[in-house]
């Protein structure tokens, strides 16, 4: 069927300058039998930049700030900064419509205290998958000690309950399994019915989905995915 597509929730992040706009919709096509509910990062800068120039969505002009160009969010390093703040509990999300009113349903989660980490750097993995997963450096402050990297996975096909990802790997690691790396945290939020067409978890009712919205563990750059390890 022909996709169509409906919003049911989305946040906001701030860009540490300013100057890049960082905007998550969470959309759900309708247009199937059953509807699919995605995940849609996005950045819109006033300048277009040429290293993002693969990830270039469009081009749209804003009543007041003008031409705008629209990148995918998992490849702007503004975005991932500022996502990995929210992981970490460093920044906390934003309305999607409302100024300088948070987004309760949209947090992140740590085992520890992970307000201290930074982002010093990242990269995308290639290959087809229904996630974007992001390799991701970070660094101790005030110190700047570099730290192990971490592998952020931005799930893009949104389901409410807990992600099997989360619980699974969640658990191994907790009974101390060395076969699974270990779990750096998540993000969770909700949204909206896609059956109704007037639910948005934004509107402050109507939140029927409550899921996992991204997930974390330790990078280990030899592992292949679906490693039979896991299942040892």
């Amino acid at each position: 069927a022909a996709p169509s597509l409906r919003t049911v929730g989305g946040y906001r992040l701030d860009a540490p300058a300013g100057e890049v706009g960082l905007q998550v919709m969470i959309v759900a096509d309708v247009g199937g039998s059953e509807p699919v509910v995605y995940q849609v990062p996005l950045t819109y800068r006033g300048q277009e930049e040429p290293s993002l120039a693969h990830a270039l969505v469009g081009v749209s002009e804003h009543g007041v700030l003008g031409t705008r160009w629209i990148y995918d969010g998992c490849h702007d390093p503004v975005f991932a900064s500022a996502f990995v703040d929210l992981l970490t509990g460093r920044a906390q999300a934003q309305h999607t419509s409302i100024s300088h009113t948070g987004e309760p349903r949209v947090q992140g989660h740590t085992p520890g205290d992970a307000t201290h980490l930074r982002m010093a750097g990242h990269q995308v993995l290639a290959g087809e998958q229904s996630n974007t997963s992001l390799i991701v450096s970070l660094t101790s402050q005030p110190t700047g000690t570099p730290l192990p990297p971490v592998m952020v996975k931005v799930f893009r096909v949104l389901a409410p309950g807990d992600n099997p990802d989360v619980v699974v790997a969640g658990a191994l690691s907790d009974a101390g399994s060395p076969y699974v790396p270990s779990v750096f945290g998540h993000v969770s939020g909700a949204w909206g019915d896609p059956r109704d067409p007037q639910a948005s978890c934004n509107d402050g009712d109507g939140a029927v989905g409550t899921g996992d919205l991204a997930f974390a563990q330790e990078y280990l750059p030899a592992a292949k995915e679906g490693d039979v390890r896991l299942f040892v």
